[in-house]
Parts: structure tokens; C-alpha cells; sequence
């Protein structure tokens, strides 16, 4: 097989590695099989996080295809309970005040992982409520700007799937797992089997 023909089956295959477009293809993957009349949850799962991310994210999302209308129920976002004692240090007013707005008109919650080993996960879930059908991304993207909202960022691995079957058990198994709500005191970092240090996230 000659350059150019394996460059043109690439070119239409499934992608799975991203940098410059990886917003714009978390939401078309994530809006697909979308129905206007089904509500949804929105589920964030993500290691490192920053407001600014989750802004960017969000506009993309309800604004990427103007003739879709989203109806969300609610919107949960999971992250390490390293990332949250920095957001207190960091950001907590800020995210006070958007979350305070955004739950004029829908129901938000930030979980907190309630364990000493690091929370590594990376995942983006639109799920219908009434578990029928959904989309859900994995891969290595974290809720930053060199995450996901970076025309410069990290090159990230992405993969999507609309299986239910694989979308329940995702929500199901991250369900079970040990979180506690932003609301409540987070302990202290003593303990950390991981320290993150000089990290770009």
C-alpha cells in the first residue's frame, strides 16, 4: 500500500488522538444519537479541573449545534480530592459564584474522592435519565485547558461509545465508588500516597 492510500484509509477511519479539535469532537461525540425530548445528566469525571475548563466546555456543548437543544436534568462532576483542596486555595469563590448561577436553572454537584490514592479517571457522560441511551468518552483527557480546551494543549487519547449496556455499567461502577459532596470540610493532604509536583495539567 502506497503513502497516500494509507493516509486517505486514515483520514477515514476513527481518530482516536487529539490535540488542536478536542473540545469540538468531545461534544459531536457526546450529542450524537441525541434526542430533543429525552432528559439527560451530564457526568464529568476528571483528575485535574479548572473552572475556565468547564466554562468553555459547557458553552461548547449547549451552543455546538444551535438546532440541538440539550434538556439537562443535572450535571455531576467527579474529581481528586487533591484538585479540590487546590481549588480552595485557588479558585473557590469564583467557583461559588458560577455553580450559584448555574443552579438557578439546574441542579449541579462537585464529588470529591474520598481516598488517600490519586483519582486518575478521565471520562465525559451525556446519559439520558431514564437510563434508554446515552454517549460516553474516555480516554486521557483531564477538565483543563491543556486537557481539553487548548488549541495548544496535551495530545490526548479519546474514545467514544453509544453501547448502553457500557454506559450503565460506567455509571453504575462510578456510583459505587467513595465520594463525598464539595460542601463537606476536605482533610488535609497528610497521607497522600501521591503528590503531584511541577505537573502541566
Amino acid at each position: 500500500m502506497s503513502k497516500s492510500e494509507s493516509k486517505q484509509n486514515h483520514n477515514n477511519s476513527k481518530r482516536f488522538f487529539f490535540k488542536s479539535d478536542k473540545k469540538e469532537y468531545l461534544v459531536d461525540c457526546l450529542l450524537k444519537n441525541h434526542l430533543s425530548y429525552k432528559s439527560y445528566q451530564l457526568i464529568l469525571v476528571s483528575c485535574y479541573f479548572r473552572l475556565n475548563a468547564l466554562i468553555y466546555f459547557l458553552h461548547t456543548l449547549y451552543k455546538r449545534q444551535p438546532n440541538i437543544k440539550i434538556k439537562t436534568s443535572e450535571i455531576r462532576i467527579y474529581i481528586d480530592k487533591v484538585t479540590a483542596i487546590d481549588i480552595e486555595k485557588k479558585e473557590l469563590k469564583e467557583l461559588e459564584d458560577f455553580f450559584s448561577s448555574l443552579r438557578k436553572i439546574i441542579n449541579v454537584s462537585l464529588k470529591i474522592w474520598n481516598n488517600n490514592n490519586l483519582f486518575h479517571s478521565k471520562a465525559y457522560c451525556l446519559l439520558a435519565t431514564d437510563q434508554t441511551m446515552g454517549s460516553l468518552v474516555i480516554g486521557s483527557a483531564n477538565l483543563t485547558g491543556n486537557g481539553i480546551t487548548s488549541p495548544n494543549g496535551n495530545m490526548e487519547l479519546l474514545y467514544d461509545t453509544q453501547n448502553i449496556n457500557e454506559i450503565t455499567s460506567f455509571y453504575e461502577d462510578l456510583e459505587s465508588l467513595d465520594f463525598q459532596d464539595f460542601d463537606t470540610p476536605i482533610a488535609g493532604r497528610e497521607g497522600f500516597f501521591f503528590q503531584p509536583a511541577n505537573l502541566i495539567y
